[in-house]
């Protein structure tokens, strides 16, 4: 058991365990691979290395394996390992709590989300300019918190049995490993992270990868053609059947409800720009060498950025406009003369009108729209004693500007 003194390692000694950890060393390939490691930042004296190792070997830690003279090579303890591994988990959480309470930031994901490989070089560029990810807010933003820059690796790993208690054992196996859970990136998508350099990769298998990726890709190929598809059976059910139909095209465009045409298109465009990308994401994903993670070049993470932002706000843009141009066309108009209407009026032809006539002018979008609407006398129903007027006049004019 080792005592309350090594509870809390000395950063010579964390490093000699790292060293350890890797393979079995003599005295002068531990300060070699230590000088190396840190680029020189920590260097050992013959003194102070054979303290370390007395004491280590004291407290059970490490043991010699062999001796060749003055040369002695060590190894880890099972206790050493323990121990090593609760050092690396100590200074972890000391990290994450040097980086909780920094400056919280919402950012653009430039990529779509089964794009993994480019999702982890951005993030590992992220980290490197002191920013961390926190969580996934959507599919189009990321949270970061601010904090000291410094290497870290981000991996997506794609879960094979979502929701399963299999899933749980898994994080648990790679925390052990040193990869730290961060957040789900999507419902079969995890994220981790690891701030050690030397700590292996969590995917090693491109075959394994792709085989659960691409059915993911597949599906999401197979929906964006059925959108893509579906584009122009909206556009003839809501314009043609309902619309056009019954007042032809040219009314349409000139009428009240000709707003219509300008978030429609807009969100026809959002419709097929998200498809068409979504489609070009997922055949370009299932080509690429995942664990490669190959940068990406500026031009493609700005082309990646302005892709992602006009599929956000095409539709924000459709929304505002339909309000907009809503509120412009709800005006409830001005009342005109019905002596001044710019067409005959049954008044001119019938001299039995009834005191009911309703003129008013309205502000359309492309023309000044009048609109005139007379009724005859009320006539009773002897059977059901029901009023209603013997006949209406109505009357719409568009004059276009």
């Amino acid at each position: 058991m080792p005592k309350r003194s090594l509870e809390t390692l000395s950063e010579p000694m964390f490093y000699v365990l790292m060293a350890l950890r890797r393979r079995t060393l003599c005295g002068v390939e531990i300060v070699h691979w230590i000088g190396e490691t840190t680029e020189g930042r920590i260097t050992l004296g013959p003194g102070t290395l054979y303290t370390i190792l007395s004491k280590l070997t004291d407290e059970q830690m490490i043991r010699e394996v062999s001796v060749e003279g003055r040369k002695r090579t060590y190894e880890l303890t099972d206790a050493g390992k323990k121990l090593y591994d609760a050092e690396c988990d100590r200074l972890r959480r000391c990290i994450r709590d040097a980086d909780r309470g920094g400056k919280r930031m919402i950012k653009l994901l430039p990529y779509y989300l089964y794009q993994i490989d480019a999702i982890e070089s951005w993030l590992d560029d992220q980290a490197k300019k002191g920013l961390f990810l926190t969580d996934v807010r959507s599919r189009l933003t990321m949270g970061f918190e601010k904090g000291e820059p410094r290497p870290v690796r981000y991996r997506i790993d794609v879960k094979q049995n979502p929701g399963t208690y299999g899933e749980k054992e898994r994080v648990a196996d790679y925390k052990e490993l040193g990869w730290e859970y961060v957040c789900e990136l999507a419902g079969d998508l995890d994220i981790y992270r690891c701030d050690d350099p030397t700590v292996p990769e969590l995917n090693t298998d491109e075959e394994t990868l792709h085989e659960v990726l691409d059915k993911k890709l597949k599906s999401q190929t197979i929906w964006s053609i059925v959108s893509l598809c579906a584009i122009p059976v909206w556009l003839y059910c809501i314009f043609f059947l309902y619309y056009w139909k019954h007042t032809g095209i040219y009314a349409q465009l000139i009428s009240g409800d000709a707003w219509i045409f300008v978030p429609a298109g807009t969100l026809v465009l959002f419709w097929t720009i998200t498809a068409v990308t979504c489609i070009v994401s997922a055949v370009t994903t299932r080509r690429r060498i995942l664990l490669k993670r190959a940068q990406r070049s500026p031009a493609e993470l700005r082309r990646g950025k302005i892709l992602q932002l006009t599929s956000f706000a095409l539709p924000l843009a459709a929304l505002v406009l339909c309000l907009i141009l809503r509120a412009v066309i709800a005006d409830p108009g001005n009342p005109v003369p019905v002596d001044e209407f710019p067409v005959p009026t049954a008044a001119q032809v019938f001299s039995d009108i009834y005191d009911h006539s309703l003129a008013v002018e309205f502000p359309e979008l492309l023309c000044n729209h009048s609109y005139l609407r007379q009724k005859g006398p009320n006539i009773t129903d002897p059977e059901t004693g029901s009023s209603y007027s013997s006949w209406f006049y109505d009357a719409d004019v568009f004059q276009i500007a």
